[in-house]
């Protein structure tokens, strides 16, 4: 008998073939699947590494702020405290934590432009091959028109109060001798910088009342602004034409930008000569008696300043110590300083007080030479209290940055107050007219800028 075999080799060809096939496809998915893992895990990585570059450069940004605001040193001269002058008007420095780094680079050619920071951040790379850069560009502004210190009538940490009627702050330019000839203030070319600054965000930061801003007002983030029925806050065309409240256009006159610090007011360089006491007297001149007649020759110091003082020179220095009461200033009710000029030379005075009470009474401070900048007080640490009483005009700046400032009321005239004042707090009573003076460094630190961040670009990392 014959069998007869079934030939399968054909179908046996057919299924290995559909499963190589099936496997081929199988390790494609699964292989496409490995690399779709492994590229989404490094782009997470690399993301990662990305915001942390950003981060990175964010502090070397914070750090060139501190610095250029920190008072140590000066416009275009930021090369101390480990930063390098490269030349050119740039200061470099280079910090480096674990293994993350930046270089941050301020850029500044002169004095008349404000400062660009450059950050550059380099941080590990995903798998650690390379590292990744990522550079931050920010524009910085001073807070000043005249390139140094803050612009404002009136500038505070905490509150400002303006509990009188007839409270008016506007500004002009001593150094624009067309309009203001002489470097005087006039109401004619009166402009309108006269804001009002405080750091603070508290409900009650500032309350005008019925007060006139001839500027701006300016809190911190949060603060509130309190405007009475009368009260005007605007440029000279808003407030002059009868307007109430804040003006919101074009420009919107109400700013949360306030997020300055004071540093503490220190004693200036003598150089080498010692602080003596001045010999109290009986200086009669031009018909007005005088407890003390002050040059600069010599650095003087009083534990409390009790009488008249009389100034005809340049470059006096006075510091108050104050008594056994705290009291640093008690003026009587004819009693005043006068400064002036002698041989066609403006005197000026710079007082520091360590004192924590000062109090400016009787005729108060009789600035003939009319410019601000040529008298200025400087509450040192522990000066927590400045007076004035009503009726006391005033010519010049004040930085006394943790003092509560109280105003009595206005002088005998519009002119009232001339420059600037730098205080923990300020209360002003009655009528009061506070003129800014555009054209004069800030005396905090002896006119050192003070600067904002107003811009930010990342150009991309290198």
């Amino acid at each position: 008998m014959k069998i007869r075999l079934n030939q399968h080799n054909g179908e046996r060809g057919t299924i290995l073939v559909v499963t190589m096939l099936i496997c081929g496809i199988l390790g494609l998915l699964m292989g496409s699947y490995l690399y779709l893992v492994k590229t989404q895990n490094l782009s997470v990585n690399r993301a990662q590494a990305w915001n942390r570059a950003l981060v990175v450069a964010e502090a070397g940004v914070e750090e060139a702020m501190a610095h250029i605001n920190s008072g140590t040193a000066k416009a275009n001269s930021w090369g101390v405290n480990g930063w390098t002058d490269k030349g050119s008007g740039l200061f470099q420095k280079t910090s480096t934590f674990g293994d993350s780094s930046y270089t941050v680079t301020i850029s500044q050619p002169n004095v008349a432009v404000d400062p660009v920071i450059t950050s550059v951040a380099s941080v590990p790379a995903p798998m650690r091959t390379n590292t990744l850069s990522r550079k931050v560009v920010v524009g910085t502004k001073s807070n000043s028109g005249n390139g140094g210190g803050v612009a404002g009538a009136m500038v505070v940490s905490t509150t400002v109060n303006f509990n009188g009627f007839g409270i008016n702050t506007d500004s002009f330019n001593s150094t624009n001798l067309v309009k203001f000839p002489g470097g005087l203030y006039n109401s004619t070319n009166a402009m309108d910088n006269g804001d009002v600054w405080s750091m603070s965000a508290n409900t009650n930061a500032v309350d005008i009342g019925n007060g006139k801003i001839h500027g701006s007002v300016h809190t911190a983030p949060g603060g509130k602004v309190s405007v009475g029925s009368g009260g005007s806050v605007g440029d000279n065309g808003y407030v002059n034409g009868g307007n109430t409240g804040i003006q919101k256009t074009p420009k919107d006159h109400q700013l949360a930008d306030g997020n300055l610090t004071f540093p503490d007011a220190t004693l200036p360089d003598t150089k080498g000569k010692l602080w003596l006491p001045p010999v109290a007297g009986s200086y009669k001149i031009n018909g007005i008696t005088y407890k003390y007649l002050l040059t600069g020759n010599q650095p003087w110091k009083l534990a409390t300043l009790d009488g008249g003082v009389y100034v005809d020179g340049p470059g006096v220095l006075l510091w108050i110590t104050g008594d056994a009461t705290g009291t640093g200033v008690k003026m009587g009710s004819r009693d005043e300083i006068r400064i002036t000029s002698k041989s066609g030379v403006p005197g000026d005075l710079s007082i520091y007080s360590s004192a924590p009470y000062s109090d400016f009474g009787g005729n108060g401070i009789i600035n003939d030479t009319g410019l601000a900048s040529k008298f200025k007080y400087f509450g040192l640490p522990g000066n927590t209290e400045l007076t004035f009483g009503a009726n006391v005009g005033f010519v010049g700046q004040i930085y006394a940055p943790q003092a509560d400032f109280k105003l009595g009321g206005g002088g005998k005239n519009t002119y009232d107050f001339v420059g600037q004042s730098i205080t923990r707090s300020a209360t002003m009573g009655g009528h009061f007219n506070f003129h800014y003076d555009e054209g004069t460094v800030s005396p905090s630190l002896g006119g050192s800028a003070t600067y904002a961040a107003v811009s930010w670009d990342e150009p991309g990392g290198y």
